[in-house]
């Protein structure tokens, strides 16, 4: 019976990862599309997952509420965070900030 607890587990945490590479794709794409729309490079074409929370959808059930990081750049040399907020599997939220303008995507 154990061993059966243990599987599921196992199951679980991989399906979990399955899913946390899919967003981390996803989100690479629109962060390369989002910088290059305005005017940004995306430097060193990663994204760095910060925090992890819980929020309330909007039919009242949980969702998984991952916060990212990168870094932009306006002329290669120098460098700007980045966020961009995934709540569930859709994009919430994405911040820009560079030396002339900040851009808040919702």
């Amino acid at each position: 019976m154990s061993y059966l607890i243990y599987l599921v587990l196992l199951v679980a945490i991989i399906g979990w990862w399955a899913e946390a590479l899919r967003a981390r794709e996803k989100l690479l794409q629109f962060c390369r599309a989002a910088c290059q729309d305005a005017g940004y490079q995306f430097l060193d074409e990663t994204v760095v997952l910060e925090s992890m929370s819980i929020r309330k959808g909007s039919h009242g059930l949980p969702l998984l509420c991952r916060r990212y990081r990168f870094e932009i750049s306006e002329n290669g040399a120098d460098r700007y965070p980045g966020y961009v907020i995934l709540t569930g599997s859709h994009i919430t939220n994405l911040f820009l900030q560079g030396r002339q303008h900040t851009e808040i995507l919702h």
